[in-house]
């Protein structure tokens, strides 16, 4: 079963927009959310007590406010004779898939580790640290069993984030297929790993051509982490 990211009110209040330009991307991408195909009907009356707060709005009379505004810039669409059913345009989706992949305001960093105990200071000292200073927010999930399968929660995490960092110390089978999924999606993948790990890892699996970040301590990740993400996150 898999456990869920650890979200902090802070973190929260982190990630709600402040400029319009930033309210408008981040609005259109949780609408996105509410349809399950891309040309089904919405009814704006069905939407649940607190769907509004998706919309960034205070309640359903700003809400509405500010659905006629994205009609009025071709984003929705009223069925005619309805103003409650609405279906999202072409254009809508055509931003949506350009938000998603310059992930515009996307300050979410993937965790992929062994998260055993030994490797507790090393994520809350080192890994988790270095995210944080580096002005992102880390993500995590706890695997209690794995099954050679990455479970769903993960696979949407890992679409949601701008980065992922892949530590290899225990050489654990989740790493590499979570490190591949997100390879394969063009996400920015930084791997770490502790020294006395190095040479089970290139006896075992070959990852060579990409330049691990090699530690010894939880400080010396945390710095060296700090440094990476800040010469290749952009």
């Amino acid at each position: 079963m898999c456990g869920f990211p650890l979200v902090s009110v802070g973190d929260i209040l982190d990630e709600f927009p402040k400029k319009a330009s930033d309210f408008l991307n981040r609005t259109l991408l949780n609408l996105s959310r509410l349809t399950a195909g891309p040309f089904d009907c919405i009814s704006r009356d069905d939407m649940k007590e607190n769907e509004h707060l998706l919309l960034f709005n205070q309640n359903r009379k700003t809400r509405d406010a500010f659905l006629l505004e994205l009609a009025e810039q071709g984003f929705i669409r009223f069925n005619i004779g309805s103003s409650t059913l609405f279906i999202l345009t072409t254009k809508f989706w055509e931003m949506v898939e350009n938000l998603q992949k310059t992930e515009v305001g996307n300050k979410r960093a993937f965790v992929a580790m062994w998260f055993d105990k030994s490797m507790d200071d090393y994520y809350k000292n080192g890994v988790k640290k270095a995210i944080e200073d580096a002005g992102y927010v880390p993500v995590r999930i706890d695997l209690q069993n794995f099954n050679e399968k990455i479970c769903d929660e993960i696979i949407a995490e890992i679409k949601r984030t701008k980065f992922l960092i892949a530590d290899f110390s225990g050489m654990r089978t989740g790493v590499f297929f979570e490190a591949g999924f997100a390879k394969g999606l063009g996400r920015e993948v930084i791997f770490t790993v502790r020294k006395e790990d190095i040479e089970g890892l290139n006896e075992h699996f070959d990852t060579r051509q990409y330049n691990h970040i090699v530690y010894d301590s939880p400080e010396d990740l945390r710095k060296k982490l700090y440094n990476r993400i800040c010469a290749t996150i952009v």
